[in-house]
């Protein structure tokens, strides 16, 4: 019986992937992770069409990792197209400090290292701003630990509680204000990035890696 062609796309992409790593432009993370969604998390009735499309946005990622003394938007995926919004500093290519709202009791302020890449619910991100070192990230910690965690006055109208969304954009306009990003406009990046976040989301839930994009709204 002749193979479909959506099994012999993957079993092709495989061996591209784990033979061809270097001119795919793939980390060796990378290439693992791109091989298990491929060889286990696609529906093998996939067409052809369809496969080669996303394959083909996968081999031309040109960021594989983060940049180190780099903030980044992340979103992280809560499986039931929901999103956890978070302000990550990268301390290295693959670390970073993550800062968020949480609210496992109440709400609080929260940082801690987070290892992004191997995050399995880490879904998309978006550099936003360049720092000097690694040494302010400690500046822009206790800048975000002081974001109220309550509705502003310009919200409540629209908002009837409190998200860690709502704590992100109050983040993001703290982070403009001192100069650590230029983001003119907060709701429009908002927007962006959720879109980012709803194309790929089911991705991320199938098993795939965090994937970087640019944004069009904030300058870095």
């Amino acid at each position: 019986m002749a193979a479909e062609p959506g099994v012999l796309t993957l079993i092709n992409l495989s061996y591209i992937l784990i033979n061809d790593r270097r001119s795919s432009g793939l980390s060796p993370l990378g290439t693992r992770r791109l091989v298990g969604l491929y060889g286990l998390c696609l529906p093998v009735e996939m067409q052809m069409k369809s496969l080669s499309s996303t394959a083909i946005r996968y081999l031309n990622m040109t960021q594989t990792a983060l940049e180190p003394a780099c903030l980044y938007a992340v979103l992280f995926s809560r499986g039931d197209g929901t999103f956890h919004w978070t302000i990550c500093a990268a301390v290295d290519e693959r670390t970073a400090m993550k800062m968020h709202a949480t609210n496992t009791l109440a709400w609080v302020y929260e940082q801690k290292m987070h290892d992004i890449l191997e995050s399995v619910s880490a879904c998309v991100a978006v550099k936003i701003g360049k720092l000097s070192s690694t040494a302010d990230i400690d500046r822009v910690s206790s800048l975000l630990e002081k974001i109220p965690m309550s509705i502003p006055p310009a919200y409540r109208a629209i908002e009837r509680r409190f998200r860690c969304r709502i704590w992100f954009k109050e983040a993001l306009r703290a982070l403009t204000t001192e100069g650590f990003i230029s983001c003119p406009d907060v709701e429009a990046f908002e927007r962006e990035l959720l879109v980012y976040g709803e194309e790929r989301d089911d991705l991320t839930v199938s098993g795939a890696p965090l994937v970087f994009q640019k944004s069009s709204v904030v300058s870095v």
